[in-house]
């Protein structure tokens, strides 16, 4: 359409992408040891890993695919959301005594060092060129009102 800037192609949409932010709803999932079968003496990737990588694939395809410029370091932030135990709440709604004096998650699954995990494997050489970019990284996890990932990466303006 005439006076309407031109949609510039994917790779240059992607060249320039200094943040990524993705919304992943439901429970995080975390990366898996290998397993080993006796039968077939092999090592196989166990598939909640291969669904759980699908999944923020997916997340990150309906984002656009953007893409951290392959010459940066990074930084990864984030934030896994969990839903309070019915516990922590009163019957009128205001948080309990117990709720109170949690006011960090504790003893909560998943894992953070395996959540971290997995959502760096299923976006690399995607998001980002390769994990030797990754130069910070920082997980959380928080009281949510209903169980997200929330995951930022980040261009920090260093050239490795």
């Amino acid at each position: 359409i005439d006076g309407w800037p031109a949609v510039p192609k994917p790779r240059q949409a992607l060249a320039s992408m200094t943040m990524i932010e993705l919304h992943i709803a439901g429970r995080s999932t975390t990366k898996q040891r290998p397993r080993f079968d006796p039968r077939t003496k092999r090592a196989y990737t166990p598939p909640s890993n291969t669904i759980g990588e699908n999944d923020v694939r997916a997340i990150w395809r309906e984002a656009g695919e953007p893409r951290i410029d392959d010459d940066v370091a990074i930084a990864i932030r984030m934030v896994v959301r969990v839903c309070r135990p019915g516990g922590h709440f009163r019957k009128d709604g205001g948080l309990s005594m117990e709720g109170i004096r949690h006011p960090i998650p504790r003893n909560k699954k998943p894992d953070l060092d395996n959540a971290i995990k997995l959502v760096m494997d299923a976006l690399n050489s995607r998001a980002y060129k390769d994990d030797v970019q990754v130069a910070r990284i920082l997980v959380e996890r928080e009281w949510g009102h209903w169980p997200e990932t929330i995951v930022y990466i980040e261009a920090l303006g260093t050239s490795i």
